[in-house]
């Protein structure tokens, strides 16, 4: 049975107002970009870790091939296109969009106490550093 893809509002059935719109559109334009340089770097990465892999002496080889797919699935969940959607299953890693939410609150705050360049700075350097730590994954002893 074929999956209906003709959907007329988010999930939750509700018009998404003007505001909510545009800025699904510019995130989306963001995470295609994204995405686009994802492959630009993957493509190279890939080919090379496989030349490594094929052309090293089996002590040396270190699995870069593979190195690099497990990179390029971390990227491609953090990218995650279409959320825009909405949720689509359980817990999932921070995306552009979750990012992108984050950014736009710490700053609305900054903004609103008339902070200067210096302090709208660290405020983005703060979320990014939030970001990196919900993005590691506990170490196992």
């Amino acid at each position: 049975m074929a999956e209906n893809t003709a959907i007329a509002f988010k999930p939750g059935g509700t018009p998404p107002t003007r505001g909510a719109v545009i800025q699904d559109v510019l995130i989306l334009q963001l995470k295609l970009f994204a995405g686009n340089m994802h492959n630009l770097v993957l493509v190279p990465m890939t080919l090379g870790g496989a030349g490594l892999d094929i052309l090293l002496p089996s002590r040396r080889r270190s699995g870069y091939f593979y190195r690099a797919l497990a990179w390029g699935r971390r990227a491609e969940k953090v990218i995650d296109i279409y959320s825009a959607l909405g949720p689509q299953g359980a817990a999932k890693s921070p995306d552009i969009s979750a990012a992108s939410a984050r950014l736009k609150i710490a700053l609305s705050k900054e903004l609103e106490q008339g902070s200067t360049v210096a302090g709208l700075s660290s405020v983005v350097e703060g979320v990014l550093a939030q970001l990196r730590q919900s993005e590691t994954p506990p170490q196992s002893s």
